[in-house]
């Protein structure tokens, strides 16, 4: 019961002190009863009720969502564990002076304040169903605004058993084993659908046996997609843009030799190209190169649109074309200057100059100017996962680092597999001091292919390796 003590402590130093990191964690209705809930991963989720007596209700995120299962079931069948939060609404504060007040501290006036304010108790849990206990890894009191505060989380990560413990409440006892009893259902009604784990392994295996045999299919890889486009001429994705000139093709597509019918429609990239190609021609040419050689190709990306341009000043969607290849140079000014012409031109891509030109802004510092045009970007389009992403990186740069989290968060649900937006999420909850998330994902960062981040942190003692 010493650390029930400190945690206390926590809260009553809260009560005295504001914080500019102050963010809302519950919304609440009537009474105060949740109605809205905060999970692991920074998303608001309807609670479900999983405890009520006279004195308090617990509360945890919705983890009967297919998003939840998708993320955890594999963990859970490997090893028998899960986590969650779990939120306590204290009705009043009769159970705090019963269950979490020290004995012989009823006296003390700063605590038995603090009890008189306590109404909400975040905690996360990893529950080990094999070995029946239970790790309280970090603990959140929040008064009756259901505000949280970073001076007022701990992380006791201490290990209770789940049978035969006086420690833990029976509110708490008994809402592990309902909450244990819906994961049960979960995971078993989810039964061999893909999980989360299973679609990473099956996108690198395909991705990998593809590769291999230089088979064209829902697997391809951007080598097989460029000997579609451009080296077989009977192919439904065929375009001839000269992404791959005649040797390319006879070299990484092992259908060429036997579609010679293609061969006739390849030249040489920048070399033996026509000199009659109309401004669309040269804008698509572009966009197919910058698709297969990303940032390799940008000054060849330019002379393209330049060409475009030249025919057609009035180009809109070119410039916005073109600014993203002076970004992949460094010249974000000159990005700027291509989205402002742009957007004054009313392009389709509106969404993309926008993004862009914030991208640019960032780069050069200007943060509140990029959030600007972020906002801009998703309000034409609220699905658009990289330009949450990349607000999110403006927050973490204004090292606003819940609202990075919330960012990339929403990146994440709109992109699973978006591995930039894992890597800044993580370093964002290392850097409120929440190991347990910030490492989960940049291992996740990391399974996706980018290890970097993850590297730092071990070398750093932020995270450890996995054994």
């Amino acid at each position: 019961m010493k650390k029930i003590s400190s945690i206390l402590f926590f809260f009553v130093l809260f009560l005295i002190c504001t914080d500019v990191m102050a963010m809302e964690f519950i919304k609440t209705g009537p009474f105060g009863t949740p109605i809205l809930v905060k999970d692991p991963y920074g998303n608001f989720s309807i609670p479900i009720k999983v405890y009520s007596d006279p004195e308090i209700e617990v509360f945890i995120p919705n983890i009967t969502a297919p998003g939840w299962v998708f993320w955890n079931k594999d963990v859970f069948n490997q090893k028998g564990t899960y986590f969650t939060y779990i939120y306590d609404h204290f009705k009043n504060e009769s159970y705090c002076l019963r269950q979490i007040l020290p004995k012989g501290k009823h006296s003390d006036a700063d605590r038995l304040a603090a009890c008189s304010q306590l109404r909400y108790r975040c905690r996360l849990i990893l529950v080990d169903v094999r070995q029946n206990n239970v790790t309280m890894r970090e603990v959140i009191l929040m008064g009756k605004d259901a505000i949280w505060h970073p001076a007022n989380v701990s992380n006791p990560n201490l290990t209770y058993p789940l049978k035969g413990n006086s420690q833990l409440s029976k509110a708490t006892l008994l809402s592990i084993a309902k909450i244990t009893a819906i994961v049960e259902k979960e995971v078993r009604e989810a039964g061999s659908t893909q999980s989360a784990q299973d679609v990473m392994r099956h996108n690198r295996e395909m991705t990998s046996r593809m590769a291999a045999a230089g088979r064209p299919s829902s697997g391809k890889s951007i080598t097989d997609i460029n000997c579609e486009k451009d080296c077989y001429a009977d192919s439904k994705a065929y375009t001839g843009l000269r992404i791959y000139n005649a040797e390319d093709c006879k070299q990484k597509c092992p259908y060429y030799e036997k579609k010679k019918d293609s061969r006739d429609a390849i030249k040489n990239d920048g070399e033996q190209v026509t000199q009659d190609l109309t401004a669309r021609e040269w804008f698509f040419k572009a966009e197919a190169l910058m698709e297969a050689k990303k940032c390799n190709a940008a000054k060849k990306v330019i002379e393209y649109v330049d060409n475009a341009i030249k025919l057609q000043p009035d180009y809109a969607d070119a410039y916005v074309s073109r600014g993203n290849a002076y970004s992949c140079l460094g010249q974000y000014q000159r990005t700027i200057e291509d989205c402002d012409k742009a957007i004054s031109l009313k392009t389709t891509l509106r969404a993309l100059a926008h993004n862009n030109r914030g991208g640019a802004y960032l780069e050069l510092g200007q943060k509140n100017r990029a959030i600007e045009d972020f906002n801009e970007a998703i309000r034409l389009n609220p699905k658009y996962a990289e330009a949450y992403f990349n607000r999110g990186n403006a927050y973490y740069d204004l090292n606003q680092y819940q609202l990075a989290i919330e960012e990339c968060s929403r990146s994440i649900d709109l992109k699973p597999d978006f591995a930039p937006a894992y890597g800044t999420r993580g370093s964002a909850y290392l850097m409120l001091g929440s190991k347990e998330f910030g490492c989960r994902d940049l291992r996740k960062d990391c399974d996706l292919g980018n290890c970097e981040l993850l590297e730092m942190a071990i070398k750093k003692k932020l995270c450890e390796l996995e054994k």
